[in-house]
């Protein structure tokens, strides 16, 4: 695998990486009532740690690192609003920090954990994206 492919699968990995972390954001959000302070850590970073990075064995002060990269860049993309170019560039910038934080050993393992769960989710001919049939057609195939 040559280092451009590497680095391009890694780049993937941290736009997932932030896209997903959103997500998990928004979603704890959206159950916590205001007053309810039951949702706090104590210290435990797992649950924050995107998916991939919980097989890495981070350390402590990696996984707070990450947290408070990750909690940059959530009020960095608030801050740019729809502003598409400003959000690409946070992403850019917070994959680029992630990749800081780890080892060579942990930034392999990564890619390599990306790139076979890539080839898992390919979809399989004559399904969509979900698993489900793809809508049938008269056009005849082309080959």
């Amino acid at each position: 695998m040559t280092k451009q492919v590497r680095m391009m699968l890694l780049g993937a990995v941290a736009v997932a990486f932030v896209a997903g972390s959103a997500v998990a954001v928004r979603a704890e959000e959206a159950t916590i009532k205001p007053g309810d302070k039951s949702h706090k850590t104590t210290g435990d970073h797992s649950a924050k740690l995107p998916k991939g990075f919980e097989a890495l064995d981070l350390t402590d002060a990696q996984k707070t690192q990450i947290a408070d990269i990750l909690k940059q860049a959530k009020e960095a993309k608030t801050a740019a609003g729809k502003d598409e170019a400003a959000i690409a560039k946070i992403k850019e910038d917070t994959h680029t920090k992630l990749l800081a934080v780890l080892t060579d050993e942990q930034r392999a393992k990564l890619a390599a954990a990306e790139a076979a769960a890539a080839t898992q989710k390919s979809p399989k001919e004559g399904k969509n994206h979900k698993g489900h049939d793809a809508p049938k057609t008269d056009a005849p195939k082309t080959e």
